[in-house]
């Protein structure tokens, strides 16, 4: 994720969201997280939509204008947001693993919605991973400073949510695909690979496995007979 990074400031994620959080049934128009609204996607100074820093501002290092890169600026870690929401959410941590529905707070947490909740937590892991050399790092519980959380609810929405057909466009547009006039030649790889959410957050070992028929063997191992 870092090896041929071209990065992106703050300033260009204005221009560069309608190519990327496009919204394909309808041209010119972009979809916003959270609420997953189809809005105009032409930048009209935040009137219509802002830049939500998935993981907040005041929750890292620095402070964002036009012209920063690193965390602060980078597409992978941005998303095109109603104003009031992005309002509304704040700098609150995302949490309760265990919840479903519509978007909001859930006291000192925030919950971005069943639509949205696996690439919240991709977006987090990307920026724990990609970004780690500026000292931010994923906890559980409720975070301190230039901590993002709660993992344990991150790691749950990762399998509940898993990458959907405009997530997995996204990134390859940041990258650099379609068009877009500010790629970023890096590529979100728990997009690409969910799984190795398991093998970084969880246990450390490549020992993510899948199995057909009810009961694996003891080796691992499984099958299942199909009828021709």
């Amino acid at each position: 994720m870092s090896v041929g990074h071209t990065q992106q400031n703050y300033g260009n994620f204005r221009y560069s969201a309608p190519f990327h959080d496009a919204d394909p049934n309808n041209p010119g128009k972009i979809f916003l997280v959270y609420n997953r609204a189809s809005v105009n996607g032409a930048w009209d100074s935040g009137g219509t939509w802002d830049r939500e820093h998935v993981w907040p501002q005041s929750m890292q290092p620095g402070s964002a204008s036009n012209s920063t890169i690193g965390n602060l600026g980078d597409p992978h870690a941005l998303r095109p947001c109603n104003p009031s929401i992005n309002s509304s959410r704040g700098n609150k941590p995302f949490g309760f693993a265990s919840t479903t529905g519509s978007y909001g707070s859930q006291g000192s947490y925030y919950f971005p919605g069943d639509s949205d909740k696996g690439d919240i937590a991709r977006s987090l892991f990307y920026s724990d991973t990609r970004w780690t050399s500026l000292g931010i790092a994923l906890v559980n519980t409720v975070p301190g400073s230039n901590q993002m959380g709660d993992l344990n609810s991150l790691v749950y929405w990762n399998y509940l949510d898993p990458p959907d057909t405009f997530e997995r466009r996204r990134n390859h547009v940041i990258w650099g695909a379609e068009g877009n006039p500010y790629p970023t030649h890096n590529r979100n790889a728990y997009i690409d690979n969910p799984e190795f959410v398991w093998s970084v957050y969880v246990d450390q070992f490549n020992d993510s496995s899948l199995f057909v028929g009810a009961t694996p063997a003891t080796d691992g191992s499984s099958s299942v007979s199909i009828l021709m």
